[in-house]
């Protein structure tokens, strides 16, 4: 620009001092007036170049609103199609869930019946079992109870027999001693018999021998028949004594027999017991462990239900802000479209007004031209309507142009324009760029001015 001016200084001193005095003070008022009015073209391109950049930027905004409106569009599409997939497969699952939860209730309630009938089943046999049980307990206590009798009896048994000895040995020493006395007695009295018969025999043989024979006879005879009935006597009493011997073996062995069967029976109802008391603590254990199937099911159903609430809830929450996204981005769209239809009107108003401010400066400088056509100007100016240069111009006519375009571009920055919520950031970054666009054609203006 500075050398545009030099050489137009440069030439205008060279041409005038070719020119007559007049037409040198016009030619170089009229060279002024051209390097001013090339300014001020350089200017005014310079401020189309600027409402260029900031229509593209605006238009470049609304492109990017545009594309980010459709990119959040095919991502709420895309949400309501993994929405609407969760959707299925949480209904599958929950499908699934409700199927599971009824195969395990059925299965639940299976192994509950099996349990039930093993446990009453189990309950029968120990219900039997403590019966016998019952039954070899009183089996033992009756065997107890008798065998205190027996022994008892045993005892008295064995006093008896005691009793017995004792007056079996006295009563054979007292048969004995009387069958020595009533021997010796008889030996002496038959001695004495004898002697007695040896004295008389002498003296009646002949008549008493007989007699005396037959009586000695009978005599011995009788004391041998009490001498074999103490015999036979002393015989009942040995076999007495020997009986009594081995009812006392027997029931020594009977007792030993017993002995060993209560020692079994202790040992099978000590068995038993045991058996008892295990079969009590592995159905308290069966117990157990069904209550806690049943408790674990319901703890596993109740997790089962509230996640699938939650997941419900969740997926419901989601579908719900992205309606609700899907809705602010739709106005979103919307403001940005009545944004760039803003931005777009105030272009073509831009344009309309340069074209016919332009139209109005070249009507304006052809009749400037043809009045300094009459004072035999010799300038550059000539030019066809059509064809009119903006460096042909007048000042006034140029700083009405660029007065009326500077405002024109004021009031179109300044305009407030509505901005969306959600893009607060894109209209504020327009707002700014027109406004700092303002402030620099203000600033121009007021260094024009």
């Amino acid at each position: 620009m500075a050398l545009q001016k030099d050489n137009a200084s440069n030439t205008a001193a060279t041409e005038s001092t070719l020119l007559p005095p007049v037409d040198n003070l016009l030619y170089l008022q009229n060279q002024r007036l051209k390097v001013a009015l090339a300014d001020r073209v350089q200017q005014v391109a310079q401020l189309q170049r600027d409402v260029q950049r900031l229509v593209q930027e605006s238009e470049m905004a609304a492109r990017e609103n545009f594309e980010i409106a459709e990119y959040m569009r095919k991502e709420l599409l895309h949400k309501e199609d993994i929405n609407v997939r969760t959707r299925a497969a949480l209904s599958g699952e929950q499908q699934h869930a409700v199927t599971e939860m009824a195969a395990a209730k059925q299965q639940a309630h299976a192994n509950e019946q099996r349990l039930q009938s093993e446990a009453n089943l189990r309950e029968e046999e120990l219900a039997r079992e403590i019966i016998d049980l019952k039954e070899q307990v009183a089996v033992v206590l009756e065997y107890k109870a008798k065998r205190q009798y027996v022994e008892d009896e045993f005892a008295a048994l064995r006093q008896e027999i005691e009793r017995l000895r004792g007056e079996l040995a006295l009563q054979a020493k007292v048969l004995e001693t009387k069958y020595l006395e009533r021997a010796a007695r008889l030996k002496k009295s038959h001695e004495e018999q004898i002697e007695a018969l040896k004295r008389t025999a002498e003296l009646d043989a002949e008549e008493r021998t007989d007699a005396s024979i037959q009586r000695i006879i009978t005599q011995n005879k009788n004391l041998t028949d009490e001498l074999a009935v103490h015999v036979e006597v002393t015989e009942g009493l040995t076999k007495d004594l020997n009986e009594v011997a081995a009812e006392r073996r027997r029931l020594q062995r009977d007792l030993k027999i017993k002995s060993e069967v209560e020692q079994q029976m202790a040992i099978r109802g000590a068995l038993q017991a045991r058996s008892l008391k295990e079969g009590t603590v592995q159905m308290a254990s069966l117990e157990g462990n069904i209550a806690a199937i049943l408790s674990s099911f319901d703890a596993e159903r109740s997790e089962l239900w509230a996640r699938t609430g939650q997941q419900l809830m969740e997926s419901e929450g989601e579908q719900t802000s992205l309606r609700r996204l899907l809705k602010l981005k739709t106005q979103e769209l919307a403001n940005i479209r009545h944004l760039a239809q803003e931005v777009l009107s105030h272009r073509s108003d831009v344009e309309t007004f340069l074209l016919s401010s332009i139209h109005q400066v070249q009507k304006a400088a052809s009749q400037d031209q043809s009045m300094k056509a009459t004072l035999n100007c010799s300038t550059e100016l000539a030019k066809p309507l059509s064809a009119v240069d903006i460096k042909d111009l007048s000042w006034e006519d140029r700083e009405r142009v660029l007065r009326l375009l500077f405002v024109k571009i004021n009031s179109s920055a300044r305009q407030e324009l509505p901005l969306h919520q959600l893009s607060a950031q894109h209209g504020s970054s327009l707002r700014e760029g027109l406004q700092l666009h303002g402030t620099q054609a203000g600033a121009k203006q007021t260094a024009i001015v």
